[in-house]
């Protein structure tokens, strides 16, 4: 996954140590809206479906990362997310070692930063224009 690519393999055993692979059947729940949020996972096989009230679906695939909002902000979890069709297999990080991570790899920041920018930018896209003035 190319969030962990600048780990030397010491650092790669290091997060190996503090996560842990989990893995859900097609159509399961994997987080619940106002659930606590407790960790996230990163995406490695299959799709995660993420549904907000009133916003279509969104599919999240390999190197995406699911649950990051709530664990960044300590807010309860904003969305519910499902497995999709082929099922999901996820590396789960708790928050305490999502936070150890985010400062020993510049690699896995940039790329938490850079997807959650692209989900700014699709939401911003998708709300009607507004004139100012």
């Amino acid at each position: 996954c190319s969030l962990f690519e600048d780990l030397p393999p010491a650092g790669l055993l290091e997060v190996a140590a503090k996560g842990e692979w989990r893995e859900w059947p097609q159509g399961s729940v994997v987080l619940t809206a106002g659930d606590r949020s407790d960790g996230l996972g990163v995406v490695l096989r299959g799709e995660a479906t993420v549904l907000v009230s009133g916003h279509e679906p969104l599919a999240m695939g390999q190197g995406k990362v699911i649950g990051e909002m709530g664990v960044i902000t300590g807010d309860p979890r904003s969305a519910d997310v499902m497995a999709g069709r082929e099922g999901l297999q996820m590396f789960w990080l708790s928050a305490e070692a999502f936070e150890l991570l985010l400062h020993d790899s510049r690699g896995f920041t940039h790329g938490v930063l850079r997807q959650l920018v692209e989900r700014v930018v699709a939401k911003e896209r998708a709300l009607p224009l507004v004139s100012v003035g």
